[in-house]
C-alpha cells in the first residue's frame, strides 16, 4: 500500500527533479519540506500542474506569520483549475 500511495509517488518524482530524499519515507519527506521550504512548494505546484497565467517571481516572498506571501507575482484562473478534470473524461 505504501508503494502505491500518492505521497510515495510524489517523493520519488521530487527526488528525481527537485532533490528530495529518495529514501526514508514520509519522515524524510517531511524533514525536507521544512528544511527546503521553497523547493518543496515549487515541487508541489509542479506535481499538481498548477497553471500560472503569470509566473511567480519566487515561491515565498515573505516568511512572516501571519502574512506569508506565497508565489508573489503569480496569477491563475481558479475556475480553470476547478474544471480542468473535464479535459479528461476518465478523471472524476
Amino acid at each position: 500500500r505504501i508503494a502505491a500511495a500518492a505521497v510515495t509517488r510524489f517523493q520519488s518524482w521530487a527526488a528525481e527533479r527537485y532533490g528530495a530524499p529518495a529514501e526514508g519515507g514520509y519522515p524524510a519527506l517531511q524533514r525536507w519540506s521544512v528544511a527546503e521550504l521553497e523547493t518543496f512548494w515549487a515541487a508541489v505546484a509542479d506535481w499538481f500542474s498548477v497553471r500560472f497565467a503569470t509566473p511567480y517571481e519566487r515561491v515565498l516572498g515573505d516568511r512572516a506569520m501571519p502574512g506569508a506571501q506565497w508565489f508573489p507575482g503569480a496569477t491563475l484562473n481558479y475556475a480553470e483549475h476547478a474544471l480542468r478534470t473535464a479535459e479528461d473524461p476518465a478523471r472524476a
